[in-house]
Parts: structure tokens; sequence; C-alpha cells
């Protein structure tokens, strides 16, 4: 057996076991010690670290032709392909989170794209990796302006609005819509509208997993509404 295979074997034997510490963490951790969320967060990238070292592809969402990209945040492909009812293609993402994706996907400047973004991930992005560097000819934080104290979380429509705005401005540019949902707080499940931690709910048993399918999927019925107002209007320009 050559080196490469002893590495890999031995990367995915110590992530299967962070898993596990990761799975204990949220039953057992999690629900009860405030602000140990960052451990879950490092637990996770160690649970990864063969998916990570050995699997990450080469091509990103800049090797495809596009005018407009839009972004799901957190859409799975499984549940996003049931509700649109028909095949639909797919790219392995370089990132696990926005932030890896990011720093995955944009080494250099790109002054022919916008980037939309209700993340404030992004912005961070380019502050912590890019010393405040502009990577793209303009990035418009909708989060800064559009963040909804009540819901948590930036409406979808208030996305649209803005990028309806942005194309009739700058008709030349590509753009990239970065959307918040099908992330959570789920906003389009009434019962959870104004439920910010979601996960400890789910974890404490509160809520069944059948609820929780069925509040995820509220979420990304919302925002491809959102998506199929944005795919008329892009479409005729």
């Amino acid at each position: 057996m050559n080196k490469k295979k002893i590495a890999i074997m031995l990367n995915h034997t110590i992530a299967k076991a962070f898993r596990k510490i990761l799975h204990i963490y949220h039953t057992k951790i999690f629900s009860r010690i405030p602000g140990s969320i960052k451990y879950g967060s490092f637990l996770i990238n160690l649970a990864l670290l063969d998916i990570r070292k050995n699997s990450i592809p080469f091509r990103t969402i800049l090797d495809k032709d596009w005018d407009y990209l839009i972004l799901l945040d957190a859409c799975r492909y499984d549940i996003l392909k049931e509700i649109m009812k028909r095949k639909i293609g797919y790219l392995i993402s370089v990132g696990s989170n926005t932030f890896e994706w990011l720093k995955n996907t944009f080494k250099k400047e790109y002054y022919d794209i916008i980037y939309v973004s209700a993340n404030p991930i992004v912005l961070y992005f380019i502050i912590k990796k890019c010393k405040g560097k502009t990577l793209f000819f303009h990035l418009e934080n909708v989060w800064k302006y559009g963040w909804d104290k009540k819901l948590n979380t930036v409406p979808p429509s208030k996305v649209t609005e803005v990028v309806l705005k942005l194309a009739k401005r700058f008709p030349r540019k590509k753009m990239i819509i970065h959307f918040l949902q099908p992330h959570p707080p789920f906003i389009g499940y009434k019962k959870y509208k104004y439920v910010s931690n979601i996960w400890r709910l789910f974890v404490e048993g509160k809520m069944s997993k059948e609820e929780f399918w069925a509040a995820y999927k509220s979420n990304l019925y919302l925002v491809m509404k959102e998506v199929r107002k944005l795919v008329k209007y892009l479409k005729v320009r």
C-alpha cells in the first residue's frame, strides 16, 4: 500500500472518531453550555478532515459561463431537485461553509462582477483574507440595511429588490446574488418563524425530524419564489 492510500485511511479514521465526538457534543454538551458554538465549529472542521484533504474538486463556479449566479445558502441538492420536480445539474462545492467556499473560489480581483450579499461572512472574508481590498466591481452588503431584527435574518424579498435596481443600473456587469435562505431561521414556517436557534429545539427533541424538514422546505419554497421573479426579469435583459 502506497503512502497516499495510508494517509487517506488515517485521515478517514481520525475524522470518523471526531464525528462521534461531534455527535456527543451536539446531544450532550451544546444545549447545556452557553457560548459553546465555536467549539462545535472546530469539531466540524476536524470531522470533515478526510473530505477536505482528499476530495476537494478543482473546478469552481468561475469555470462556468454565467451572467447572473444565484446562491441559496445551505441549500441541499436533493431537496432542491425534489421541489423543482426535474433533473438539475450540479457542481461539487469547494467549501463546506461560506468562508471556506469564498477562500477556495476567489483568488484575485473580479472587476466584472457585482456581489450582492445577504450574508455578513462575505464582508468578513474580504476584511480578514484580503485586508479589506475590494475583490469585486462592487460588494452590496444588503444585510447592513436589510436585516430584519425580528426575523433575525435578511428576508429574500429584500435581496430581490436590491438586485433589480442594480441590474438596471449596471446592465453589462455579471452579478452574484447571495440569498441567506434556506439557511435557518425558518421564516417560511409559521410555527418557527421567530425562533433563531432552531438547532437547539431539534437536538433537545422538541422538534421532530419530519417537522424540521418541513420547516427547511418552507424556507426553500420562500426563496424560490424570489428566484423565479429574478429569473423572469433577468432572462429578458
